[in-house]
């Protein structure tokens, strides 16, 4: 977690026990939080055919990670998906 202040300075958010107790912003400073994404849930496979397609069609995923991952038969992808980025 990171402070921005107004004047746009970068903080590191204290941790640890000297940095425990109470974090003042003024007018105009933010606070940053970044955590990870997540893994999903359950096995993919499983997945209903209809949301592979979606999330294909919206660029989520790209046909090689609908066909390894989900487990989508390759006839199944729509010409239109393009092709393959190697992304997941």
């Amino acid at each position: 977690a990171e402070v921005i202040r107004a004047d746009g300075s970068v903080e590191p958010l204290p941790w640890g026990p000297e940095g425990r107790g109470r974090l003042r912003l003024g007018p105009g400073d933010g606070l940053a939080v970044t955590t990870s994404g997540g893994g999903g849930y359950g096995d993919p496979k499983t997945r209903d055919r209809w949301r592979v397609l979606r999330d294909l069609r919206e660029g989520r995923i790209s046909a090689r990670a609908a066909v390894e991952a989900y487990g989508l038969d390759p006839k199944e992808i729509p010409s239109e998906a393009g092709e393959d980025d190697g992304d997941g």
